[in-house]
Parts: structure tokens; sequence; C-alpha cells
């Protein structure tokens, strides 16, 4: 059985914000060990029995809600080539990996945040 709890839950206007991988697998965990103590098992037959039984639907429920770091680092990347490009140009010669590093240190944080706010932004 699953904890009702920890099912996806509209927040707000109406959304649910997305989670990271790690959070993800500690939230997992947390289902089998309330397994574990909820049936009296021992760590292991808990996790067995939990995983053969509940978490393909568990993960099914979750997993649309998951960051999705490929596609985050492969936007970032894009980000950062155009800066090294448009910064190279500026200067007419390339710039090269401390075109990048400058994108790193003064765009990435930003970039990273206004990401995680458009996919948050999405509605269910």
């Amino acid at each position: 059985m699953l904890n009702q709890d920890l099912h996806p839950q509209p927040v707000g206007t109406s959304h649910v914000p997305l989670i990271s991988t790690e959070e993800f697998i500690r939230m997992e965990l947390e289902e089998i060990r309330r397994f574990q103590r909820e049936h009296n098992l021992s760590e292991n037959e808990a996790a067995l029995t939990w995983i053969n039984q509940f978490s393909m639907e568990w993960r099914t429920r979750w997993e649309p809600y998951i960051i999705p770091k490929k596609e985050l680092v492969s936007r970032a990347r894009e980000e950062m080539a155009r800066h090294r490009w448009i910064e190279s140009e500026k200067r007419g010669i390339d710039l090269g990996i401390h075109a990048e590093m400058d994108w790193i240190k003064h765009h990435l944080r930003a970039f990273k945040n206004y990401w995680l706010q458009m996919k948050e932004g999405a509605t269910i």
C-alpha cells in the first residue's frame, strides 16, 4: 500500500513543484522504511517486498515531477556556448574556456533559478 501523504498533490496554484533525483530517492527510501515499520519486517524483506509489489506504481506516479538534469545541463551548455560566441565576437578572438568560466561565474545561478521557475510554472 502506498502512503497517500506522499502522492503528488497540487500545491497552491494547482501545480506540483519539481523534485530533484536525490529527493526522489530519499522519498522512496522513506516509503520503504514506512512499509518496514507497518509490517514489522527486516530491512531486506521490506525492501524486496515493497520493490516487487509497489515500486512500479510509485515511480510511475512520481517520475513526471523529477527535474530532468540532462535537459538542464544541455540548456546550460547552449547558453554557455552562446555567451562564448557573443563575447568572442565583441573582442574579435575566440575567448574559449575563459568566456565559459565567465558565464558560469556570472550567469549560471540566475539561469538555473530561471529554468527551475519555468519548470515549476508548468501545471498538471
